[in-house]
């Protein structure tokens, strides 16, 4: 299963920084279209495409020190009940 954690991520980056991170902010910053920025906070995506990783992991590292896939996307094994 894949966690998406972008929304917590966000909040993280927030408190941490105690500056407002607006949606907008990461679309002019990152290149994203707004639209996929919107999206990608208000459910889960279906599909996630490396590049957007890779800019979103880059937009908050810049504010937040050194980041991994981990704090953005999280796997886990599924549970398998017996």
């Amino acid at each position: 299963m894949v966690q998406w954690r972008f929304n917590e991520l966000l909040e993280r980056c927030r408190a941490q920084s105690g500056e407002p991170v607006l949606l907008s902010h990461i679309a002019a910053e990152t290149g994203l279209a707004l639209s996929t920025v919107y999206w990608l906070a208000a459910r889960p995506p279906q599909r996630i495409a490396l590049h957007t990783v890779d800019v979103l992991l880059g937009f908050f590292a810049r504010r937040m020190g050194p980041l991994t896939t981990d704090d953005l996307i999280r796997f886990e094994a599924p549970v398998v009940s017996e």
